[in-house]
Parts: C-alpha cells; structure tokens; sequence
C-alpha cells in the first residue's frame, strides 16, 4: 500500500484504536493534489523515496490537524519533522546519483488509519479506518 505518513504514532496498544478512530473522525480537510516533483534516498535510514518540493497547505493543515486531534485523546505522538514524502523501498543503497523521472500528480481524496507491521519480506499494513476529505 503506497500512502503518506502524516503521523507515526509507534506501537499503540490494541485498547487505544478506538480513541484513535474517534479523533481521526474529528478531523476536517480538504481534497488536494500532491505534486511529486522529487526523489532520493536517506542513506543512514536505507529508504528511497518520493515526495514533493512545496507540499500544500492542505496537507500540511491534515498533519497538524491530526497531531492535534491525537493529543486532545490523551494519546501519545512521536514529534517527528514531517517530510510529506512516500517509502518507495526499505533496505535501499542509495546510488550516488539518481535517475531523473517524470513528475506527476497525486489527487488526495481521503485519508486512513493504519497498522504497520515491518516483517523480513517487506512492511504489512491492515487498514484500521478511512475517512474522505470533503470541500468546505
């Protein structure tokens, strides 16, 4: 599943997810298109990836929104610089100069909630809740 992580919230124990759904509900945004213009590799993390020069202010207003939403529940988030970018590849040996590739256009219609579980074939995500970001 190709997404963008606007929060990571590390290990949440399992009587947490409804508080995680009732502030992910209380979230409002609006549909936006994420322009990738751009793609590297962060050589100490080992993950090439692919992102956006000037992410948009609904994307950004998404990932406080959220942040803030989380906190009102009492739960717990990791303060992490957010980079709107996409995880392409784990385990990734940059090469030292990389390929130039077309941009393209991303239309972000919604948002979810998921888990992750990173195994040795590869990261597993279980969608947990999706909501729509709707027109003001």
């Amino acid at each position: 599943m190709l997404h963008m992580t606007l929060l990571f919230l590390g290990n949440v124990p399992a009587h947490h997810i409804e508080n995680l759904r009732a502030a992910a509900a209380r979230v409002h945004g609006m549909p936006f298109t994420l322009h990738v213009d751009r793609w590297s590799c962060w050589q100490k993390k080992q993950v090439a990836w692919a992102g956006c020069s000037e992410p948009p202010l609904p994307l950004l207003t998404l990932a406080g929104q959220l942040a803030e939403r989380l906190t009102e529940e009492g739960l717990p988030i990791e303060l992490r610089d957010f980079v709107a970018h996409v995880t392409l590849l784990r385990k990734a040996r940059g090469a030292p100069e990389l390929p130039k590739f077309e941009t393209f256009d991303w239309p972000v219609q919604d948002f979810v909630l998921a888990e992750s579980q990173l195994l040795p074939q590869g990261a597993q995500y279980k969608l947990i809740g999706r909501w729509r970001l709707t027109p003001t």
